[in-house]
């Protein structure tokens, strides 16, 4: 929790099963007035960099034009569907949510997902 502005993800290690579709649950919430919400979703391997997927601002979303038929996301709800999956998808998962108001509070998870 960080000021008022808190993440949370049910698990932090996530099963998928190849070929099918995966739903990564989040919620958040804050205790201020916010005159926007942003939610970020970034991917990442072991020893590269993380990859932007997808993002928000307020209720429009911002998908990376490579992986935008893949991701799903609805704001303001903040969960990420990845359908299908594959065995590249294998890694983890970066959500943050950042709440301007009186200043920006930001707050962030890690999922790790594992495909079978």
């Amino acid at each position: 929790v960080c000021s008022g502005l808190k993440v949370t993800v049910p698990s932090h290690t996530v099963h998928g099963i190849r070929g099918q579709a995966l739903y990564l649950p989040v919620h958040y919430g804050f205790h201020t007035p916010a005159s926007g919400i942003q939610i970020i979703w970034l991917f990442e391997r072991s020893h590269t960099m993380p990859k932007y997927l997808l993002g928000s601002v307020n209720e429009s979303v911002v998908p990376d034009l490579e992986y935008q038929h893949k991701f799903t996301m609805m704001p303001p709800n903040a969960s990420l569907l990845i359908n299908p999956l594959q065995f590249t998808d294998e890694g983890n998962y970066i959500v943050k949510v950042n709440i301007q108001g009186n200043g920006t509070l930001s707050s962030s998870q890690k999922i790790q997902v594992t495909v079978d």
